[in-house]
């Protein structure tokens, strides 16, 4: 039995999200990552003057962080607003029993939904527990958390039936240095009946079963589960099959823009001015005693010269930054409403649906993910409450103008518009901030 075998679609994908990751990760990583990002220059020869070469362009390199600084805007743009939340106090404050918060994690989520597209989400409870009320699950301090899974660590799947969760566990720890070793955690459905297996690699090379983290778990009832509470979550689908990042094409110019720059970096630093001087050898050696000093008088003999050497510009590599750096733009690298000009309603509409909606797919399919897994943990805990988590996906980046809200004001005046109506667009604006019906009762009250 080959635990750790991986799934097709796997090592498809994996570049891709390394790629990715990179690139959003920013310079620190890309700078270390160098030598694999950018062409050699030293290619076919070995000679130190040539990998020194190689290294200094390498060196020279700046990356600019349009991938990350576009995931980051992505996600702070999402939760803009705070996202509606019914679940237990401490879900919200400790969503994985190690101190993240339901609001931290689903902002990592998002990030790594965009970033790679996927994530996983697993409800996970403590096998054997049995059936206990909340006093006692409090008393025990035993509860239900929510683990995400990166994409990398997610290796095998089949739709509704496998999923192997690739986990390292602490081998050694002798209270100063802990050591680490691979194991494979594996959710199945056995006979209609869901059941967790762990597996660690002896040293022959074959799998064996951890007994004790490895069993059938029940729910607050004392049931076992007809299905595995682990969520896929995606920018396009919530799938088990990895859809394409979101971040991907941007990504992948932001990479050829680090290699333009270091392309323009060292031909800026290779075309620095160098003085050549011509004289005899004789007249060097005897005269300037072998030594040339630079920033005073240089005593020349009459065949003599001296000579600035510079090599011409090439903008070439300029403009192909310049280049990828507005398709990038157009790309949404930048999460900005464009300078508003005259447009006309359709127009407007047409650059909210190009400035948002990727990013409302991914947050709601990230909304469905999370209040399945809040339902699974009260189905853990006994929670008798419908749980919830969505976030609000009117981002409103295109807002009304001063006189844009002048001549809605006018038109509700005048009964063209409906109070609802009314209410809806300046409420999505944040002008508004009351409900319809608290609103409608103090403006009565007023009149």
């Amino acid at each position: 039995m080959k635990v750790d075998a991986k799934h097709p679609l796997y090592d498809e994908f994996l570049p891709r999200w390394q790629e990715c990751s990179d690139a959003v990760a920013g310079p620190h990583v890309m700078s270390k990552k160098a030598s694999h990002y950018l062409a050699s220059l030293a290619d076919g020869n070995d000679s130190p003057q040539a990998q020194l070469r190689n290294a200094r362009y390498q060196k020279l390199a700046r990356f600019s962080g349009f991938s990350g600084s576009t995931v980051a805007g992505f996600v702070g743009l999402a939760f803009y607003r705070y996202p509606a939340v019914t679940a237990p106090d401490y879900l919200q404050e400790d969503v994985d029993g190690s101190g993240v918060s339901l609001e931290q994690q689903a902002k990592g989520a998002l990030a790594a939904s965009l970033t790679k597209g996927r994530i996983g989400l697993w409800a996970d409870y403590p096998l054997g527990a049995g059936a206990l009320s909340r006093a006692e699950q409090e008393e025990k301090k035993v509860r239900p958390v929510i683990l995400a899974y990166e994409a990398e660590q997610i290796i095998n799947w089949r739709d509704k039936a496998l999923v192997v969760l690739a986990e390292k566990y602490a081998k050694e720890d002798d209270g100063f240095e802990v050591k680490y070793d691979d194991q494979w955690r594996c959710l199945l459905l056995i006979n209609g009946v869901y059941t967790v297996e762990v597996y660690r690699k002896q040293t022959n090379g074959k799998f064996e079963i951890v007994s004790e983290l490895s069993g059938v778990p029940t729910d607050a009832n004392g049931n076992s589960w007809k299905e595995i509470p682990f969520a896929f979550l995606g920018p396009d689908n919530n799938a088990a099959s990895p859809d394409t990042p979101t971040i991907e094409e941007i990504a992948h110019l932001n990479i050829g823009h680090f290699r333009n720059s270091a392309d323009c970096e060292i031909s800026s630093f290779e075309m620095r001015p160098t003085v050549a001087v011509k004289m005899a050898k004789t007249w060097f050696e005897d005269v300037l005693k072998g030594q040339i000093n630079m920033g005073g008088a240089i005593p020349l003999d009459v065949t003599g010269d001296i000579q600035i050497v510079q090599s011409d510009p090439n903008d070439l590599a300029l403009k192909l930054k310049d280049d990828k750096k507005a398709d990038m733009i157009a790309l949404c690298a930048r999460i900005i409403e464009p300078e508003r000009t005259q447009r006309t309603a359709t127009e407007a509409v047409g650059d909210q649906i190009q400035y948002t909606s990727r990013l409302s797919a991914a947050a709601d399919n990230l909304s469905a993910a999370y209040t399945k897994a809040l339902n699974w943990c009260a189905r853990y805990s006994g929670d008798a409450e419908e749980m919830l988590y969505q976030l609000d996906t009117n981002y409103g980046t295109n807002k009304m103008t001063a006189q844009e809200r002048q001549q809605l004001m006018a038109e509700w005046l005048g009964g063209a518009v409906t109070d609802s109506d009314y209410h809806r667009v300046m409420k999505s604006d944040g002008i508004i901030t009351e409900e319809f019906d608290d609103w409608q009762a103090s403006k009565e009250a007023r009149a």
